[in-house]
């Protein structure tokens, strides 16, 4: 799948799953108390956009099962990325700035300093 311009390929996606850190079949809660689930930590929120557009309806527990599953999550993934928009000058992605996207939202990592410190901690992942 394209992403920017980039093929989001299948190191891409491990490096993005390795920097989770999250396990199939777990759900854990982040600093902020957010519930995320699977190898690629998944919220309700980010499921959303990847499942229906960003649709606020009722999702039940479809995200908590679809997420902890590896290959339904790294669809979930690749649709997520395929739906979000290139913010300032930046057309072309790498895949760190790819996981950044992933970890952080759009709106976080389009912040030069979030997007900076996000890079410098996970420089050697990707």
């Amino acid at each position: 799948m394209t992403v920017y311009g980039l093929t989001l390929s299948d190191s891409c996606m491990d490096c993005i799953r390795k920097m989770e850190n999250g396990t199939v079949d777990e759900c854990t809660k982040n600093a902020n108390g957010t519930l995320s689930c699977g190898p690629f930590r998944i919220c309700e929120d980010y499921w959303k956009i990847c499942s229906n557009g960003g649709k606020d309806i009722d999702t039940g527990k479809d995200w908590q099962i679809c997420t902890k599953q590896l290959a339904c999550s790294e669809k979930c993934v690749k649709k997520y990325m395929a739906l979000q928009e290139p913010t300032g000058s930046k057309r072309i992605m790498t895949c760190q700035d790819i996981a950044c996207l992933h970890h952080e939202g759009p709106k976080r990592c389009a912040d030069e300093k979030v997007s900076k410190d996000f890079l410098e901690k996970h420089l050697n992942m990707c």
